[in-house]
């Protein structure tokens, strides 16, 4: 007999994680950020971006089936403060530590600025243009 609180378990949904997981290395390794140049590396690297494209979408749905029934479990605003907890502290936390890093180190440029809408401090990255562009 299943409890109430007890959710259920899908064994396929692992293997996709997993699966989902390798792929997102797979990309993460591949540089493919690199120009065009018409190599063989190059082909291979694209041919490994496209292979691996789907994982990104599909850790997406995944959530979404994995929380499709989360008012059986929690209230909405229970539900929401948990999210928030498990996802968006770590979110900060990781973003910060990685802009202090990065400026101290002299990779990217800390110039305050009030002209920006979203961000009053505008950071430059000197190896690839602008990063943190999801701020």
């Amino acid at each position: 007999m299943r409890k109430i609180n007890q959710k259920e378990h899908y064994f396929y949904i692992d293997i996709l994680r997993i699966l989902a997981c390798l792929c997102v290395i797979y990309m993460q390794c591949n540089r493919i950020a690199d120009p065009y140049t018409d190599t063989s590396v190059y082909r291979q690297r694209m041919f490994v971006e496209t292979i691996a494209y789907w994982a990104v979408p599909v850790f997406f749905m995944i959530s979404g089936a994995t929380l499709f029934d989360y008012r059986e479990r929690y209230q909405t605003g229970a539900y929401f403060k948990k999210r928030f907890r498990k996802t968006g502290l770590p979110f900060i936390t990781w973003t910060l530590i990685n802009l202090v890093l990065k400026v101290a180190l002299g990779q990217m440029e800390f110039r305050p600025s009030l002209s920006g809408i979203c961000l009053p401090i505008q950071l430059r990255n000197r190896y690839t243009g602008f990063s943190f562009r999801y701020l």
